[in-house]
């Protein structure tokens, strides 16, 4: 009898992880929007401004829109009034953090509540001139 117990209790802790694994990754599908604090070195596409060596700042309005989940992946789009690119990402084990890549950077968030989002991105200046950014940004779904 005991082992059966604890038969039934393995399986019921299984279960439960993969219940919590599929929600944690689901939980991030959807439109979210937020206002950027962000720092940046050189020319940007999201902020439109041009070639410029000194350090500019922004607030600027984003939108993160994740429509695909595969297990602790998940993919998107970030797009701004100026500039939209690809997402691709995957959610940590605690199922309320990680990390992002677009087309020239990394984000890691952190899911702080079931509709709050708060993300910080990076992006270093490249030999070809690209832009040098730091941004944290508080998303609301919609």
């Amino acid at each position: 009898m005991t082992l059966l117990k604890f038969s039934l209790g393995v399986c019921c802790a299984v279960a439960m992880t993969n219940v919590a694994l599929a929600e944690g990754a689901n939980s991030l599908i959807g439109t979210w929007k937020g206002l950027s604090n962000t720092a940046v070195i050189g020319a940007d596409q999201h902020h439109g401004n041009k070639s410029n060596n000194n350090v500019q700042f922004f607030n600027s309005e984003f939108t993160i829109v994740i429509d695909k989940v595969k297990g602790q992946n998940f993919a998107g789009y970030l797009e701004s009034k100026n500039h939209k690119e690809l997402l691709a990402g995957a959610i940590r084990s605690n199922m309320k953090s990680g990390v992002f890549v677009d087309s020239d950077g990394v984000g890691y968030f952190e899911l702080l509540g079931q509709d709050t989002l708060e993300v910080c991105y990076t992006h270093t200046i490249s030999s070809d001139g690209k832009s040098g950014v730091a941004a944290c940004t508080d998303y609301k779904r919609q």
